[in-house]
């Protein structure tokens, strides 16, 4: 009712939702390592750069598939990896920050 158009409206096949999504990812997964330089010791830094890494990681794989596989079920594994990225980086943060 408003007036704006989601991406996969504007484009059916969803190419360029899976585009965005590779896109989007990598930049998350760069600012997602800048915590790792206020901690105040090696350890700290060494443990959430290797969990931001890892959740990272997963995230960029179901955002590839998706873009590659632009299907229903590509689609949720991709939104349900995106609902669970941020807890587990708040909790990484936090195990971290407690070491």
């Amino acid at each position: 009712q408003g007036g704006h158009k989601m991406l996969t409206v504007t484009d059916p096949t969803g190419r360029q939702a899976g585009i965005k999504a590779v896109v989007t990812c990598a930049i998350l997964i760069g600012v997602s390592l800048l915590p790792a330089l206020t901690f105040r010791t090696e350890l700290q830094s060494l443990l959430f750069s290797g969990a931001a890494l890892c959740l990272g990681c997963l995230y960029m794989r179901d955002s590839i598939r998706f873009a590659r596989n632009r299907n229903v079920n590509s689609a949720r594994k991709l939104l349900k990896t995106s609902i669970l990225y941020l807890p587990l980086f708040m909790l990484a943060l936090v195990i971290a920050s407690l070491s």
